[in-house]
Parts: C-alpha cells; sequence; structure tokens
C-alpha cells in the first residue's frame, strides 16, 4: 500500500494514551489501515502488568485499534466513530517489550454510519499476536 505516514497526537477523548505512532490509510472499497503501536519498557501503563515482566495488555490493543479507525476512517466534520462491539478477539502471543505490534485493518462500510473491521496484529517477529472482529460506528448509528 502506498499511503502516507501519518503522526498525529492523542485524539479527543484518548487522553492520556496515544495508542500507536503512525497510521497508513489505503482507499478502495474496502479501506486497508495499518498501524504501528509501540511496546515501550518505559510506559507508566505497564508498570503493574505485570511487575518485573511487562505484558502489554490486550485492551491496549483493541484501544490502538479504536483510536485508529476513528482517525481514519472519520469524516470531517462527523461524529467521532466508537467501537460499538467486538464480535471476536484472540490473544495468540505476547507483547513484550521493546516490541511494535503492526495491526493490519480492513474496514468495510455498513451503511451511512457504520463499519465492519477485521485486524490482525503482528509483533516485529512476523509471529501473529492478535486477531480482532469489530463493528464501529457514530452516534446515528
Amino acid at each position: 500500500m502506498s499511503a502516507p505516514t501519518t503522526n498525529r497526537p492523542c485524539p479527543p477523548g484518548a487522553a492520556p494514551l496515544a495508542a500507536f505512532d503512525d497510521l497508513q490509510v489505503g482507499a478502495g472499497a474496502q479501506v486497508d489501515v495499518v498501524v504501528g503501536v509501540p511496546i515501550r519498557a518505559d510506559d507508566p501503563n505497564l508498570c503493574g502488568h505485570f511487575p518485573g515482566f511487562p505484558v502489554f495488555p490486550g485492551v491496549f490493543v483493541i484501544e490502538a485499534l479504536a483510536q485508529a479507525v476513528d482517525v481514519a476512517l472519520r469524516t470531517p466534520g462527523q461524529p467521532r466513530l466508537r467501537l460499538v462491539s467486538v464480535d471476536a478477539v484472540r490473544f495468540l502471543a505476547p507483547l513484550l517489550p521493546p516490541d511494535r505490534l503492526t495491526l493490519h485493518v480492513v474496514a468495510t462500510a455498513e451503511g451511512p454510519h457504520g463499519w465492519s473491521v477485521r485486524a490482525s496484529g503482528c509483533r516485529a517477529d512476523e509471529i501473529t499476536a492478535v486477531t480482532i472482529r469489530a463493528r464501529f460506528g457514530d452516534s446515528d448509528a
């Protein structure tokens, strides 16, 4: 996919967790999104999960997906896209610092206000760490 990388600040409503550090968006009948998520040992959110053996929490993977979908797919001037449901999620391998998660997302429009999303996340060693199926919509969905 030949799309620019977008570095951006934390989206409104997501502070203080900026869940990803780069985003690439492709266009087409289905929208392809690639999201980079750094796994850092100095992340204060990892200090208790687990002490002495930090593991990136699965809920942060879902938050990264939610933030990326909102930034990539929301039309300017429209309400934020919100996670409506997680239909399936499988955590297949641990995410440990100093790794990097790359989420490959395929989003398909469902009517004027909703999206069906499939995501697969790989670690830097190319092992699949997570798969997710979810639905997103705005306040009118």
